[in-house]
């Protein structure tokens, strides 16, 4: 997927800093921020500002202010499915915080905010002994990422433990979306849709299942151990960069099988370890990497006859 900002140099004027200010203390509201250093990739240039917001009010009266001013804004958790021109992005980016991190057990449901890093809700839900969403514990994202996302592993999907979704709606408020008003499928939802521009989760609810805690405990470390010696977690890297092809096979095989394992284009390598992960080795730029997909894209259709589809998501 790709968001777009708007090409003018500086979309934060006078007025609308004057009108952040009237909403967050100047420690939460970060000029030319370099988004770099908020995305697992480590590549990005620089935002005109990027907005802590720790509170509901203030989410509502940002997203306003925005909208009146026509500045662009997007949404960033962990950032771990991020890659961000280094040319940067001309608006807001806005990073949940305090509010959006709580969490809460009832029966076997647990309502998780959205900024809350996926592998403390398990954990969270492993201490009340419920279980079911092992999987997502090695996923080094939020829980808004993970609906936006619809993330998953080990053949497994966080929308099947989805309830309902707590979102701000830009046009109507706050409202609750159940889960068939979704739409969520392989690595997507409506919120992919709607490019984050009409929602914004705030929460989550999840179904669980009774579980002992130790049993999930003992499940979660495997999960680790295997992730680690599967992916290059020495390098900056965005998780699987494709998506798996209709036609069922893993992306990782399938580049691998077309020559393109050790790939590189400046700092920007195709993985020897898992070839669905491109990596950056130290000094890779947006451009770098840009090449190296389009590189990829053209070998392994040619060789298999499969187009294949991002994962990552791309502000350009």
């Amino acid at each position: 997927m790709l968001l777009d900002s708007f090409t003018t140099s500086d979309m934060i004027n006078d007025q609308t800093k004057k009108a952040l200010h009237e909403i967050f203390t100047s420690e939460k509201i970060f000029y030319h921020c370099p988004l770099k250093d908020y995305t697992s990739f480590k590549i990005g240039g620089s935002a005109d500002a990027l907005v802590t917001v720790d509170k509901r009010e203030q989410l509502s009266r940002l997203l306003n202010l925005l909208n009146n001013e026509r500045v662009p804004f997007f949404v960033i958790g962990k950032g771990t499915n991020l890659l961000i021109n280094d040319k940067g992005y001309r608006g807001v980016v806005v990073k949940l915080g305090d509010e959006f991190k709580e969490l809460s057990v009832e029966q076997n449901y647990i309502t998780a905010g959205a900024a809350l890093l996926m592998s403390r809700m398990v954990m969270a839900a492993a201490k009340n002994n419920l279980g079911g969403i092992e999987h997502l514990a090695v996923i080094p994202g939020t829980v808004g990422g993970g609906i936006t996302q619809n993330a998953g592993s080990s053949n497994k999907e966080i929308k099947s433990h989805v309830v309902s979704v707590e979102v701000l709606d830009i046009n109507k408020g706050i409202n609750t979306l159940v889960k068939d008003e979704l739409n969520m499928s392989y690595r997507s939802s409506i919120f992919k849709n709607e490019a984050n521009r009409k929602y914004i989760i705030m929460s989550s609810k999840l179904s669980l299942e009774p579980r002992e805690f130790l049993s999930i405990r003992k499940e979660v470390k495997e999960k680790y151990l295997a992730r680690k010696k599967k992916l290059p977690l020495n390098f900056a890297n965005a998780g699987s960069v494709f998506r798996r092809p209709v036609t069922g096979e893993h992306p990782g095989k399938i580049i691998e099988e077309s020559g393109c394992k050790g790939l590189c284009i400046g700092g920007a390598e195709v993985s020897c370890m898992h070839a669905n992960v491109i990596i950056n080795k130290g000094n890779a730029t947006f451009d770098d990497v840009v090449k190296l997909v389009d590189i990829v894209r053209d070998k392994v259709l040619r060789t298999t006859g499969i187009s294949l589809e991002l994962e990552i998501e791309v502000i350009k």
